[in-house]
């Protein structure tokens, strides 16, 4: 069933504040903000429009995204910052040699779905810098970011915001906080958080506690309070007992040279319960064989990780927030290989 968080002024306001300090060398008034980001989508309105306000920003809005369209609105205009992940796209439309340029962007900070590493390098190689971050609606939504201008730690999504704190609880056992290195679900508090699900109490009951949001999301922090995000916990893939977080075997798909996006999913099998299998779509121009791309991530994961399966599809479906739709290729995907 569909939760509807409830974000009060306050909650938003503080956000849109926490944000903005990530921005540090932005200058008020002097910024474009590409307002890519649907604002019925929490991201938007905090990172474009909210924040946007209290820096006294330009929005260039995008109403729909059109990868020609994009290189023009960006060549026109000149925005100095884009909040939402379209960076896939983008440079593979530059490496294609599309007419295109992406110097004016300075700063960037990536959220709604997990950046890998490959991605980021090339962004930066034709703009500026661009930072994984994390959140959720329930917290307005940015709880971390990587600084832009500090420490970037790739493979994490960087530090707590002002005023959020965070810690590690045991999966099994909630109550139990785990130290640094252990894996266990995220939890933050903050003057960010929701008030509650609206008309849902016993659902509030359980993300809500003591003040602290447990997430439903799976983490690690290291000793300086760098949060990995691992996977979201409902996604987790139990292989013969063993845990397989989809995101650990997407990362080694996208350092394929030949990938342009990739999802992993688990499908039902009769003697593991499940197994792993992977959807990729490659780069225009580009090959690859199924085998080939099991061959790579053998190269890098455990037996259990690697897919049993990898399907190539010419496109995958892709949300207009720009994240593979894990739930359609689920749905699509159900059936196991026997």
């Amino acid at each position: 069933m569909p939760k509807a968080p409830v974000l009060t002024h306050r909650a938003l306001l503080a956000n849109a504040f926490q944000t903005r300090a990530w921005f540090q060398k932005s200058e008020v008034g002097q910024e474009n903000i590409l307002a890519l980001m649907s604002f019925f989508h929490v991201y938007g309105p905090t990172v474009a429009l909210h924040m946007g306000v209290v820096l006294a920003a330009k929005l260039t809005l995008v109403p729909q995204f059109g990868l020609e369209d994009m290189l023009k609105i960006i060549a026109k205009k000149r925005p100095t910052t884009s909040p939402r992940r379209v960076y896939v796209t983008l440079t593979d439309a530059i490496r294609r040699r599309m007419k295109g340029d992406l110097s004016s962007i300075h700063a960037c900070l990536s959220g709604s779905a997990p950046l890998p590493r490959e991605v980021a390098d090339a962004f930066e190689r034709l703009s500026g810098v661009v930072v994984e971050g994390y959140g959720l609606t329930e917290a307005s939504p940015v709880t971390h970011a990587n600084p832009l201008f500090g420490e970037r730690r790739i493979g994490t999504v960087g530090l707590p915001l002002p005023d959020v704190e965070c810690r590690i609880c045991d999966l099994d056992e909630p109550s139990r906080v785990l130290g640094y290195g252990a894996v266990g679900e995220v939890c933050v508090r903050g003057p960010n958080l929701m008030s509650g699900y609206w008309g849902w109490p016993e659902e509030s009951a359980k993300a809500l506690r003591g003040g602290w949001l447990y997430t439903g999301d799976i983490g690690r922090m290291d000793n300086d309070d760098y949060l990995t995000f691992i996977d979201r916990k409902q996604e987790m893939i139990i292989v013969n007992g063993l845990k397989v977080f989809p995101r650990e075997v997407e990362e080694i798909l996208y350092a394929h040279p030949s990938v342009l996006y990739a999802m992993a999913i688990g499908i039902p099998d009769l003697t593991h319960g499940k197994v792993v299998k992977a959807f990729v779509q490659l780069m225009p121009g580009k090959s690859a064989t199924p085998d080939e791309l099991r061959d790579h991530c053998t190269r890098a994961l455990a037996n259990f990780k690697v897919p049993v399966a990898v399907e190539i599809r010419e496109i995958l479906p892709v949300s207009n927030l720009g994240k593979v739709l894990r739930k359609v290729l689920a749905a699509e995907g159900a059936i196991g290989p026997g």
